[in-house]
């Protein structure tokens, strides 16, 4: 009988040692979340995205990159995105004027540009006032200049007026290679299809490329800033709604900052 009881007390305790366990309740997990975001943006945003689910809980974020035109089109065409994060704000104000998106958004970010050259490379000595890049086209050394098509990236249009305001644009029109985006016009410069080429800087400082380029961040008055806005797109997502408000917060922004992004300004 002692035996029983003492049997009995035991798996008692064990039992109540393992109630809270059993009691407590299992976590949610979050639905899977599309997004459109600019090429200029990786990988700063796969961070952010990986910031943000451990702290919402889990769940997929799924993250498709491109040229700002090209993304606003296919979210205009309902491709199933939830949010758009792109690197101007006329993409975002078309959409909204469109009824694609759900209010004008917010901006981000400001982006930076940079003019890159290969490393190792004696062609184009890389510089905030683009002079190594006009000496090198007046040389006639220089076959190729890469920028991201001004028509669908804002680098690309930023590229364009910063050689247009040097005078650099009248010698490289015609030696021009056209990216699709940031990332591209960076790769021409680093397989050698371009001597030069402009990315934002957060594409130069990407880990890889950033040891296998010479780079200079443009000066800003040589080109129109590139505010970078966001919005929600396409149907109403709870989850979107939270990852844009953590990308405006404190530790989004830090890593935003690392990867060569400035902040908005006060009340944009």
């Amino acid at each position: 009988m002692e035996h029983n009881a003492a049997r009995r007390a035991l798996l008692a305790a064990m039992a109540a040692l393992a109630a809270p366990a059993a009691a407590r309740p299992a976590r949610a997990r979050q639905p899977g979340l599309a997004i459109a975001a600019a090429s200029s943006l990786r990988p700063a945003l796969d961070e952010v995205a990986a910031a943000f689910r451990a702290r919402d809980g889990g769940g997929t974020v799924e993250i498709a990159y491109g040229a700002s035109g090209n993304l606003a089109r296919q979210v205009a065409a309902g491709a199933p995105f939830r949010a758009f994060l792109a690197a101007d704000e006329a993409s975002v104000l078309q959409l909204h004027a469109a009824g694609h998106a759900a209010d004008r958004g917010r901006v981000y970010a400001h982006g930076r540009l940079a003019l890159v050259a290969r490393r190792g490379g004696v062609v184009v000595a890389a510089d905030p006032r683009l002079e190594g890049l006009v000496a090198a086209l007046r040389a006639g050394v220089v076959r190729r200049v890469a920028i991201a098509n001004p028509e669908l990236a804002p680098y690309g249009l930023a590229a364009r007026q910063a050689m247009e305001a040097t005078g650099a644009w009248p010698l490289a029109a015609a030696r021009i290679a056209l990216g699709e985006n940031v990332a591209q016009a960076a790769q021409f410069v680093v397989s050698g299809a371009a001597e030069a080429g402009f990315a934002a800087l957060s594409t130069a400082l990407t880990p890889g490329l950033d040891a296998r380029i010479d780079f200079a961040v443009v000066e800003p008055g040589l080109h129109a800033p590139i505010r970078h806005r966001m919005a929600l797109v396409g149907a109403a997502d709870a989850r979107a709604g939270r990852l844009l408000d953590f990308v405006l917060g404190a530790e989004a922004r830090a890593i935003l900052a690392r990867h060569g992004f400035d902040p908005p300004g006060e009340g944009e």
